[in-house]
């Protein structure tokens, strides 16, 4: 259940022995006393049991009442340290780690925690794609013997943050190189950062595709540029400083795109920061993540095609009917490179720009919303018809045009 998740455990955020866990905890002030015992059997489970499941049942409790007590504090509403009642409102860990109060105003307590903090926080207990420890643990969803080390340290090392920052203890190495880790800390399983990350693999896999020269004796003819234009669209939000990263399709802007930490994600997606224009940047998301995951498919097949079928044209050992099979996927190739070329550009600009969009009218977002849909289509179906057992290069082809097509009139309507 746990072991595909990223490795926590830099030595940073360990805590390097039970004792200076425990003296933490019994020197706390920020801790209530009657809570400090089942913190310390958290660590006698932790550092002399390696149970970890166990320790962390002990622990996320009492780390959940910390955290409502810093909510409290934060945002002067001493009635909502509360424990569940039947006829009270709990106030839950959504409630408390969301960045608006059900008043409208803002949590207090996000911006004090800080960037770094909510981030690694979103990843061990909120995210949906992240750990979720909390409600995999309290509702059953996993082994608990099979939580591993590096996710509960993890979560040791927020409690022991806790602890430095209020506890205004004297910091010593662990404790600085806890907070700088913490500081800095990028977050990894919110949706906008999966996205980014599967059009980045993406992009390795179409490195990995051989040029067309190696393919084919045949001299190349020149490519030329991908037909569909959105200059203009760009240009209606995008700063001019900015604009040739949108214009020009190549694997340099793409990465530029990418790698450029413009976007603020913590509590991005805030019931009370959602738009009622019916602007849905999570739809977005949602598709680009879906486009990559067809490409990745794509990739797979165009793969298990060239090493099975390269290797047996080049020795003139396919029937004549493969032969020609394969003599039009060389045809295709470039230009259906090129195609790809343009959907991780299009993926990568729209997630770099998402601030822009969530601000502008709404044609534009649905324009957008329009053409990933369009190339969402031709993804799966190139799925299909470049499986091993089809090899359909000219439906792929007609495909493509029809797909260049939809765009260019849904461009052209805006």
């Amino acid at each position: 259940m746990f072991s595909g998740f990223y490795k926590f455990a830099d030595t940073y955020i360990c805590c390097p022995n039970a004792d200076t866990a425990i003296k933490l905890i019994q020197n706390s002030h920020l801790i209530d006393n009657g809570y400090k015992p089942s913190l310390i059997s958290s660590i006698d489970y932790f550092f002399y049991r390696n149970e970890y499941g166990l320790s962390m049942m002990l622990l996320l409790p009492v780390f959940e009442y910390l955290l409502r007590k810093l909510f409290v504090n934060a945002n002067n509403c001493p009635e909502r340290l509360l424990t569940a009642e039947a006829t009270t409102l709990y106030t839950t860990l959504d409630e408390i780690l969301t960045c608006c109060l059900p008043d409208g105003s803002p949590n207090r307590l996000c911006d004090e925690l800080g960037r770094g903090y909510m981030s690694l926080l979103g990843d061990l207990i909120t995210f949906p794609d992240g750990v979720c420890l909390r409600s995999k643990l309290s509702h059953g969803e996993t082994d608990y013997e099979c939580l591993p080390r590096s996710i509960s340290d993890a979560q040791l090392g927020l409690l022991f943050t806790l602890l430095y920052r209020y506890d205004k203890y004297k910091l010593d190495k662990y404790g600085q190189s806890l907070l700088d880790y913490i500081n800095n800390y990028k977050v990894h399983y919110h949706p906008i950062t999966i996205a980014r990350n599967q059009i980045l693999q993406c992009i390795i896999e179409f490195k990995q595709m051989p040029d067309r020269s190696t393919l084919t004796e045949e001299e190349e003819t020149e490519t030329i540029d991908f037909p569909i234009q959105l200059t203009d669209f760009w240009q209606s939000f995008i700063t001019p400083n900015k604009l040739s990263l949108f214009n020009n399709i190549s694997l340099e802007t793409i990465d530029t795109l990418l790698n450029e930490d413009n976007i603020n994600l913590i509590n991005r997606y805030c019931t009370c920061k959602l738009t009622t224009t019916g602007y849905n940047e999570q739809s977005l998301i949602i598709i680009i993540r879906q486009i990559c995951t067809q490409l990745h498919l794509i990739f797979v097949n165009i793969d298990t095609f060239i090493k099975t079928r390269g290797q047996a044209y080049h020795s003139k050992q396919l029937r004549s009917n493969q032969r020609s099979n394969f003599e039009r996927f060389i045809n295709i190739y470039n230009n259906f490179r090129q195609t790809v070329l343009f959907m991780c550009h299009l993926n990568a600009s729209i997630i770099f720009s998402l601030d822009n969009i969530r601000c502008i009218d709404l044609k534009y977002s649905s324009l957008l919303m329009k053409l990933l849909r369009i190339w969402l289509t031709f993804a799966e179906n190139t799925v299909t018809l470049s499986n091993i057992t089809r090899n359909r290069w000219d439906e792929i082809a007609a495909l493509c045009l029809t797909s260049i097509e939809k765009s260019t009139k849904s461009i052209l309507k805006l």
